[in-house]
């Protein structure tokens, strides 16, 4: 199946700075949302709230995909919702009005609230095949989030897309209950059962 983007990337400035946060909460970011304690490897987020601006790759590290013209980073991330889930997604800094875009509803979401990115470091995470929403026998996924329920944990994904010009990594989220890797593409919520990796 091919799909393709339809919206063009632009460039954004890299010059403001970004609050980091060393823990291993995703959730303790946003000072607007109560935090709880999330299983994780530790790891290292940069968080976003009312920033313009996007931090360089020296803050951000490389990113872990490209998007749809093989050159404009994509990066991991977890959205903040009101309803006090989580939910994994991807950071495109090229994407406008805003480069947080979640997979939700059956729909692409435009995310203006706070999000975290999550660093991606090939060095202690590796992305991992699997399918039906299975975790992988003996791997530890990196937790992106939860539902409503605090209970019922996302996990970080990526769906692999077949583009015009090959293949196209993009970042989503993925559980047993969810059977698949839901990403956000061409304005909707899209879902692969197969082709797709967790973190």
């Amino acid at each position: 199946m091919d799909l393709f983007d339809p919206a063009p990337s632009s460039s954004t400035a890299h010059r403001q700075p970004h609050r980091i946060e060393n823990s291993s909460d995703p959730e303790s970011a946003p000072p607007a949302y109560s935090a709880t304690p999330m299983e994780s490897l530790g790891d290292t987020r940069v968080t976003f709230q009312g920033m313009p601006g996007f931090p360089t790759e020296f803050v951000t590290g490389p990113p872990p995909c490209r998007d749809l013209d093989g050159i404009s980073p994509v990066f991991f991330g977890s959205a903040h919702f009101d309803d006090s889930s989580v939910h994994p997604c991807k950071i495109a800094p090229g994407l406008s009005p805003s480069p947080c875009r979640v997979p939700y509803g059956s729909k692409e979401h435009h995310h203006n609230g706070p999000y975290t990115l999550l660093p991606f470091n090939p060095e202690t995470m590796e992305l991992v095949p699997t399918s039906g929403g299975r975790i992988p026998t003996g791997r530890r996924p990196i937790v992106g989030g939860h539902e409503r329920d605090k209970d019922v944990k996302l996990y970080h994904a990526v769906a692999l897309v077949s583009g015009r010009s090959g293949i196209v990594r993009v970042p989503g989220k993925t559980a047993p209950h969810l059977s698949g890797c839901n990403f956000a593409w061409g304005g909707i919520e899209r879902v692969f059962q197969h082709n797709y990796e967790i973190l």
